[in-house]
């Protein structure tokens, strides 16, 4: 874990901004242009550096405004990291929880962004595999970002058949190791129906009780589910 103010090459870190399965995020600034970036460091640094290289070659195919941008992959005093985009603002995970369900104008918007950002990355030929709340960010101006595309895979090359994502948010196909370019899509519905109505279709702490639920109840449609 780095340390507050510790450096990498030219990068000073400010603040630690969070940590998942295949990273930590940390705040820094970029001392030579006086800039913020964030700092993407894996938790896996004992892999070889094609295998790292992976996700930042991805991104850095994905130029889009609702894509976090990648800038460049770095390996400084033994650590390999990414720097990406700073976005100031929130994810849309925490706007959900404040405000218990989106305005429908607020989330049409929204999802307009995020869908266009998911389909360039479709246009790539690159799978994101996790999208939910939580890996897309709000900027101050109300753009919508596609974030985290550590679990994504290029299908051309690489057959999607691990089973990475977030249980609530993934589709049928993807609970029995295969995922697909609907497979986003269907996480994406799961997104804004979270967005509309406050909580995701079906929840349980066992993923299989989620799968089983999916196969066996109708999702009760969000205009009902509010009421």
């Amino acid at each position: 874990m780095l340390a507050k103010d510790q450096t990498l090459g030219k990068y000073q870190i400010l603040d630690r901004l969070g940590s998942g399965g295949f990273g930590s995020v940390y705040l820094a600034l970029d001392t030579w242009i006086n800039r913020k970036v964030a700092i993407k460091v894996p938790h896996q640094q004992e892999e070889e550096v094609i295998e790292m290289l992976k996700e930042p070659r991805i991104m850095s195919e994905l130029k889009n405004l609702n894509i976090a941008e990648m800038i460049t992959a770095e390996r400084t005093n033994g650590i390999f990291f990414m720097v990406l985009e700073y976005i100031e603002g929130e994810s849309l995970d925490k706007m959900i929880r404040r405000e218990k369900k989106l305005l429908p104008e607020l989330a049409l918007d929204l999802a307009i962004g995020i869908t266009s950002g998911v389909a360039f990355a479709h246009s790539k030929k690159v799978l994101h595999r996790d999208i939910r709340p939580a890996n897309i960010l709000i900027t101050r101006e109300g753009i919508a970002k596609v974030t985290d595309f550590g679990t994504s895979r290029i299908l051309a090359l690489t057959p999607a058949m691990t089973r990475v994502g977030s249980p609530p948010y993934m589709a049928p196909e993807h609970f029995r190791g295969l995922a697909t370019f609907q497979s986003d899509i269907w996480s994406l519905g799961i997104t804004f129906y979270e967005m509309l109505t406050g909580a995701v279709p079906f929840y349980d702490p066992d993923p299989l009780k989620i799968a089983q639920s999916i196969d066996e109840q109708r999702i009760i449609s969000p205009h009902l589910k509010v009421l």
